[in-house]
């Protein structure tokens, strides 16, 4: 069956992975998950687009070295949190796909997954690669982040709490800062 009219938008990360290589891991390894291809081509034959997106799995994602997998897989959410219904590897890889169903969506994410490479680009070769590693952002970093923000101004001496704590009570005069 055919796929349902959709939008791809296709990442290739910055790194190459070796046919040879990944077959050979492929067949010296337990395959933890194989993917739904009966409820795929059931999705199909109904022209379920969200439900062939949710079914597509690789299992070459299984036998990529770890930091390429995390690399294959930040790019897949990052597809994901921009509206993919589904995401996942091309054949071997190292290209990561989204399933958009409409073009707006489609060309949203395009664009911001374009900046932010374009960023890291720019960046490559000028700052070492550990700090080139902190400044990609991904959803769990932008998480985290949120969440020490959250963690720090509920501290009791937070100077946000502090401001709070005199606006509240109408004191007046000299105001501390903290950095």
């Amino acid at each position: 069956p055919a796929l349902p009219r959709c939008w791809v938008v296709v990442c290739k990360p910055e790194f190459a992975i070796s046919t040879p290589e990944l077959f050979a891991r492929i067949d010296s390894v337990r395959l933890r998950c194989r993917p739904d291809t009966d409820g795929l081509l059931s999705a199909l034959e109904e022209g379920d687009l969200g439900g062939a997106a949710r079914r597509m799995y690789n299992v070459f994602e299984d036998v990529l070295p770890p930091r390429q997998r995390d690399r294959v897989g930040e790019l897949e959410n990052a597809l994901i949190q921009a509206g993919a219904l589904g995401a996942n590897m091309s054949g071997t890889g190292p290209t990561a796909f989204g399933l958009f169903d409409c073009p707006e969506a489609a060309e949203e994410a395009r664009a911001v997954l374009a900046e932010n490479c374009r960023d890291m680009e720019e960046a490559r070769g000028t700052i070492s690669d550990v700090m080139l590693d902190r400044l990609y952002l991904d959803e769990k970093r932008l998480a985290g982040m949120a969440e020490g923000i959250r963690a720090l101004t509920a501290l009791p001496d937070h100077p946000a709490q502090r401001h709070d704590h005199l606006q509240a009570a109408g004191a007046h005069g000299p105001h501390r800062h903290y950095l």
